[in-house]
């Protein structure tokens, strides 16, 4: 079917097939298109490049007319096995690097990538937890907590209550690349890690390190960690019920003590050992007492005070005194209640807004004039508040403030706390104050205002100033009003008057 695809040799006892692309592969395209496998192989550990990268230059290096280069299959196939000749000579072929831990020094965590899973009080409900492991690297002792999630939060508290149950606490925790411990690492460069995370740590006097980014030498120890107990403990979990997450993590730590820690190690230079004598002859004694383990606080550095006096935590706005404006902070949100630190000592202390979007502004934290504004504000924040304070001065000045409310002006508001504050400023004088309310009421709706109101009781202190006293309003300049106001103070004057009615 296909001519000169092959050639086949047959013998008496076999027929041998081979084709002329391998044929050709195997001599290289020729000597002239053949290249140096192993200069290559050292060029791609050296210069970091790539299989695909030298196959690229291979070919079209090979653009001389009659010289065809090999299959891109077969130069992967060469390559690669020159670059195993080399790794091989490096490394060695199954071998393992040797590493030495101090007793006490360091501890090492992981998430398990396996759940705890059991069986709920009813019988047939299945609940399944985040594993989460740490391992004293010397003495391989192992411990184990399930978790309701991956957080941070769960991250720093898993570690407390490992800590608090083996008593002790070492100088360093190396973390895998876990999001809710290392915010950002890059190979060779250092890690950046959570700033919740390394602020519990510290309150405990312990430093943290990040592994690097794929090399599991550098903590062998938590990789066969993970390993045991998924190995060991969990299969026996499964069939077990228990009536919350407390109970099964206190059931997962005695099988990892009965099945990992307590079991003779297996290699025969630690014949007669295991991990809990390691662990209480050597490890105890050289690291330090746990102590008082510190509760978990989301904790934040560096923030900006803005102009506004105010630091931004998830989305929500929490004020300062002013005069730390243009400054840096830092804070914690501890059960709910927001921290707020400069160098070191505390300066504001806010409830945890419920919502991400609101603002939490303390009247203690604003200069002067902004707290009355906020006060003034605060006061007449509703039509209610308004006709409340305007009460206290009498019925006709809530009389006017509620027919001037009533005609919905954008500026009705503004009127009415300016009567207000006018009535507050003359409080000895609650009778003029009322029937110049009353005058102006009974004018046209266009002349409800507090220029009104004002001017009408500027003409009653006049006349009280020149007579002593004020009678009856038709005695006052009011010809250039209404007939409805000839009337408002006296006998069938203001307390004959008929509740108002809009339109009226």
């Amino acid at each position: 079917m296909c001519p000169n695809a092959a050639e086949v040799r047959v013998t008496a006892k076999s027929a041998k097939v081979t084709y002329s692309r391998k044929k050709r592969d195997e001599a290289g395209g020729g000597p002239e298109t053949r290249p140096d496998f192993a200069k290559l192989a050292l060029k791609v550990k050296t210069e970091k490049s790539t299989l695909w990268n030298e196959w690229v230059n291979y070919r079209d290096g090979c653009g001389v007319p009659g010289h065809k280069p090999m299959s891109r299959s077969w130069f992967y196939s060469c390559l690669s096995d020159e670059i195993a000749k080399l790794r091989k000579g490096d490394a060695g072929d199954g071998v393992s690097m040797l590493r030495d831990h101090a007793y006490g020094d360091t501890l090492m965590v992981d998430w398990s990538g396996t759940e705890l899973c059991y069986t709920a009080d009813d019988g047939f409900t299945q609940l399944c937890y985040p594993l989460f492991v740490a391992v004293f690297p010397a003495s391989n002792y192992t411990m184990a907590t399930a978790m309701p999630d991956m957080t941070t939060a769960s991250v720093c508290m898993a570690i407390g209550r490992l800590l608090a149950r083996a008593g002790v606490k070492p100088r360093l925790i190396v973390v895998d690349n876990m999001k809710s411990a290392v915010d950002r690492h890059v190979r060779g460069k250092g890690a950046v890690m959570n700033a919740s995370f390394m602020h519990f740590l510290g309150l405990m006097a312990i430093d943290a390190e990040a592994c690097n980014t794929a090399s599991p030498t550098s903590r062998n120890e938590a990789e066969h960690g993970v390993a045991n107990p998924d190995r060991r403990v969990l299969p026996r979990m499964k069939t077990m019920q228990f009536s919350c997450l407390e109970d099964a993590n206190r059931a997962l730590m005695e099988l990892t003590d009965r099945y990992i820690n307590r079991e003779e190690f297996t290699a025969p230079e630690k014949k007669g050992l295991s991990r809990t004598l390691l662990f209480e002859r050597y490890e105890i004694p050289a690291c330090r007492p746990a102590g008082k383990i510190p509760a978990y606080s989301e904790h934040f550095e560096s923030l900006r005070v803005s102009r506004f006096y105010t630091v931004k935590l998830n989305g929500t706005q929490y004020s300062v005194p002013y005069e730390y404006a243009g400054t840096y902070v830092s804070a914690d949100i501890i059960d709910g209640t927001v921290h707020i630190f400069s160098s070191g000592s505390e300066i504001a202390v806010h409830p945890r807004a419920a919502r991400g979007t609101e603002k939490i502004i303390s009247p203690a934290h604003m200069p002067e004039s902004h707290r009355a504004v906020h006060e003034k504000r605060k006061k007449y924040a509703t039509a209610e508040d308004i006709l409340a304070a305007a009460s206290e001065y009498g019925d006709g000045i809530a009389s006017l403030c509620r027919a001037m409310l009533g005609l919905k002006r954008a500026e009705a508001r503004k009127a009415c706390i300016a009567v207000i504050n006018f009535c507050r400023r003359r409080k000895g004088d609650r009778a003029m104050l009322n029937d110049a309310a009353m005058a102006t009421v009974a004018g046209p709706e266009r002349e409800w205002t507090y220029y009104t109101f004002e001017r009408f009781f500027n003409e009653i202190a006049e006349e009280k100033l020149h007579k002593g006293s004020y009678g009856r309003q038709t005695e006052i300049e009011f010809r250039k009003l209404a007939p409805s106001i000839a009337f408002i103070r006296g006998p069938g004057g203001f307390s004959d008057l008929k509740p108002w009615k809009k339109g009226e």
